[in-house]
């Protein structure tokens, strides 16, 4: 008897564990269920969004790449159009640009014999446009600097000589 009744309940409670698994399965519980609270920041988008930044600017840091990209902002080039104007000093031009396309900040598409390189989203020539106008408040803050100090006589802050006198006056 007492067999009977272990198989017996064995096979209600298999029973209800699909019932359960299957109610489960067909429909998501009538509450919404809470987010986890690890203590932690949300997922890494953030810290993926500053590394974006920093990945993007530091492959447009470097003067003969950012030449080249305000080059390309008439349109597209060869390496040879952008050679030109870069300067022939720059034999590298291809490695430069290299760079800017693994960053994916220019494409490269090829017709015929030549490859033209463009720029991949025309916004990067905002953050060009935004770092020329931080340059020019430098610019504009030294020159008034400049500007007071030339009005005190020219001497503020130039180290004296050796017979004790300032730079560049009598």
């Amino acid at each position: 008897a007492m067999r009977l009744f272990s198989e017996t309940a064995a096979g209600l409670l298999d029973d209800i564990a699909n019932q359960a698994q299957d109610a489960s399965a067909a429909s998501p519980p009538p509450w919404p269920r809470p987010p986890l609270r690890t203590g932690r920041r949300p997922p890494a988008l953030i810290g993926d969004l500053h590394r974006f930044k920093a990945d993007y600017l530091k492959a447009m840091a470097h003067p003969v790449r950012i030449r080249a990209l305000e080059i390309l902002r008439q349109g597209e080039a060869t390496v040879g159009d952008l050679g030109g104007h870069v300067g022939p000093e720059v034999g590298n031009l291809s490695q430069h640009l290299a760079v800017l396309r693994r960053a994916g900040i220019v494409d490269a598409r090829k017709s015929g014999l030549s490859v033209l390189y463009s720029v991949r989203d025309p916004e990067v020539f905002a953050v060009l446009d935004a770092l020329r106008v931080v340059f020019s408040h430098r610019v504009d803050s030294m020159q008034t600097v400049l500007a007071a100090d030339e009005a005190t006589g020219g001497s503020e802050g130039v180290p004296a000589g050796p017979d004790g006198a300032g730079r560049g006056g009598s």
